[in-house]
């Protein structure tokens, strides 16, 4: 990874372990069975997850119409990186709420937790490195590997021509 990676990654792992606190999704668990710490930040992470919900419905099909390299692209892709990690993140310690046994959540939420940094970091470096999430995502479904190999192959290019341009 890039040095240039690193205070990005480490603001990631901040806002995740922010986001780590235990919550609570289910409706129909009694409220003998919650404690504190369970409903604390549950409203506002709710209200993140929902907000990130409506996000990605609205940018989803943004995407499947957007041009490689325009500003509209650009601003598509710097979406999905945003609400993509921080909606796979809420989700997904929803799911260790409601069905990991209180006995391993810690070692789940820090699983969960590294997995997110991870998948917020690979798809920064994607989008800031590489072609961007929408021309992968085309890419991989129009050609598979070699689709892939191509858009990588001219974010290259252009990168390089952007280099030189510089100079």
């Amino acid at each position: 990874m890039n040095a240039s990676f690193v205070p990005f990654v480490l603001l990631l792992l901040r806002l995740f372990l922010l986001l780590s606190t235990p919550t609570s999704s289910s409706s129909h668990s009694s409220s003998q069975n919650k404690t504190t710490a369970d409903t604390a930040n549950a409203p506002q992470l709710k209200k993140l997850y929902h907000n990130s919900s409506l996000a990605l419905a609205g940018l989803v099909p943004l995407a499947v119409f957007q041009q490689q390299g325009d500003l509209f692209g650009r601003i598509v892709d710097a979406g999905l990186t945003v609400a993509l990690p921080i909606h796979s993140h809420i989700a997904m310690n929803y799911v260790v709420t409601d069905y990991i046994p209180k006995s391993v959540r810690g070692a789940a939420r820090w699983g969960v937790l590294g997995s997110s940094v991870v998948i917020a970091a690979g798809i920064l470096k994607l989008n800031v490195a590489g072609p961007g999430v929408t021309a992968t995502v085309k890419a991989l479904w129009k050609g598979g590997e070699a689709g892939f190999a191509a858009a990588a192959g001219k974010a290259a290019v252009e990168a390089a021509e952007a280099k030189k341009e510089k100079k």
